[in-house]
């Protein structure tokens, strides 16, 4: 009877041992399906968090190439007027290249005393604010060029003094202006429907054709005709 007893005390706390250990089992089961539960609604709230973040960058980013392709539709515009300008300027500084190398430097003098420079443009500032702050870097900082090298450019042509030009400075501002023409040219483009800057200004097969351009296509000007082109051409390709 007592070995009866004993068996029961065994079996009872046996029991005991196997329901606590079920108990926890159960608790612990418990408690790593809930911190399951709320580790997939801590991801899906992330994941719709990030969703909105998108869908709002969407958004902004597709207004921002509205206002971009509202701002680039008057700037092809600008870019022409600020062009010829350029253009016009360039007519004049070969004017006085040709004047020197067939009159002298008194016939030189006398021209740059009656020659007028052009008019410089207006009102393409706005639409360049608006393209530079909407544009990517790339065109951005193409587009700042252009507004700082116009106004250098137009102050150095008001100021032409007949005394004080320079052996080369007609030749170095001829180069300059068709640099600067062809850097207003690569953004044509981009305004009209929005490619990639190219860098033309870095051929300089283009200098020389344009410069027979300039000059009705009477004279065929090549690398080595004149040193002082030349020399001036290999500076403006190597510039950025």
């Amino acid at each position: 009877m007592s070995t009866w007893k004993e068996w029961q005390t065994f079996n009872a706390g046996m029991i005991a041992i196997l329901a606590a250990i079920i108990s926890a089992y159960v608790a612990l089961s418990l408690d790593r399906s809930a911190r399951q539960r709320e580790t997939v609604r801590a991801l899906e709230f992330r994941q719709n968090e990030r969703e909105k973040l998108r869908a709002q960058k969407r958004e902004i980013d597709e207004q921002r190439h509205r206002e971009l392709i509202a701002a680039c539709a008057f700037l092809p515009a600008s870019l022409s007027s600020i062009h010829q300008y350029v253009e016009d300027v360039s007519k004049k500084l070969l004017t006085l290249h040709m004047v020197r190398e067939n009159k002298g430097e008194c016939d030189l003098r006398k021209y740059v005393e009656e020659v007028q420079a052009p008019h410089v443009p207006d009102g393409y500032q706005g639409v360049f604010k608006d393209c530079i702050t909407l544009s990517p870097p790339d065109v951005s900082e193409h587009l700042v060029y252009i507004l700082v090298h116009l106004q250098v450019f137009s102050s150095r042509m008001a100021s032409l003094d007949p005394e004080h030009l320079g052996y080369s400075y007609p030749e170095e501002m001829l180069i300059d202006s068709i640099r600067f023409q062809l850097k207003i040219e690569s953004l044509f483009d981009f305004a009209r429907k929005g490619a990639e800057v190219t860098e033309l200004h870095r051929n300089a097969d283009i200098y020389y054709s344009r410069i027979t351009r300039l000059l009705g296509y009477q004279v065929q000007l090549e690398r080595g005709n004149d040193e002082r082109i030349d020399k001036f051409i290999d500076r403006a390709t190597i510039r950025d």
